[in-house]
């Protein structure tokens, strides 16, 4: 009988399955993980200066004068 129809004997029903199905979804999560990585970086998440980050902790009151001092003399600041 042959053709290509859904049962072919060149396989390419498997093939179109396969990329539904695996394909489709696998890319799908590259390019979530592709996308966040870059708004994390662009909101500043990744690679984030640590120094304002410990004055506001010390504005909250979360952390003494002593040990905001010893943290910036740690980071060299």
């Amino acid at each position: 009988m042959g053709g290509f129809g859904m049962h072919s004997p060149w396989g390419t029903d498997g093939l179109l399955h396969m990329l539904m199905f695996r394909g489709i979804p696998l890319f799908q999560v590259v390019v979530a993980a592709v996308m966040a990585g870059r708004v994390w970086k662009a909101r500043g998440v990744l690679g984030a200066n640590p120094l304002p980050i410990i004055r506001k902790r010390y504005a909250r009151g979360e952390i003494d004068a002593e040990e905001l001092e010893e943290r910036q003399r740690k980071l060299g600041r």
